[in-house]
């Protein structure tokens, strides 16, 4: 009987050692799948990071670009306002060369007369 006990026993450590190294296995195969886990985790943190990142950039970008075409717009605006001005102040000095030029074809023609009269006394 020691002998069947014995081998009884040699056959149950044997599938003792045979169960341990199955769950070692097991237990290495999800200690990887858990790693995996964890980097693809850690790698998808990282690119909702530079997501978030990324679209703080391009808010940014957008607000500097809609703030320079709004100061663009205002200068605009105001050299139309100074481009009006100008062409006012333009036709007005343009109104009064002409007015200017008739007095003086006007002066011209009431000298000669003066003249034309006081050459005949």
């Amino acid at each position: 009987m020691l002998v069947s006990e014995k081998t009884n026993l040699e056959k149950s450590v044997q599938a003792a050692e045979s169960s341990r190294q199955i769950l070692q296995m097991e237990r290495e195969k999800l200690q990887l799948a858990v790693a995996s886990a964890q980097r693809e985790r850690d790698r998808e943190r990282e690119e909702k990071e530079a997501a978030v990142q990324e679209r703080e950039r391009v808010k940014a970008e957008a607000q500097r670009i809609q703030k320079q075409r709004d100061q663009s717009e205002s200068r605009a605006s105001a050299q139309r306002g100074e481009l009006s001005a100008v062409r006012e102040t333009h036709q007005q000095g343009e109104v009064e060369r002409q007015l200017l030029e008739q007095e003086k074809t006007q002066l011209s023609a009431w000298l000669a007369r003066v003249r034309r009269k006081t050459c005949l006394f």
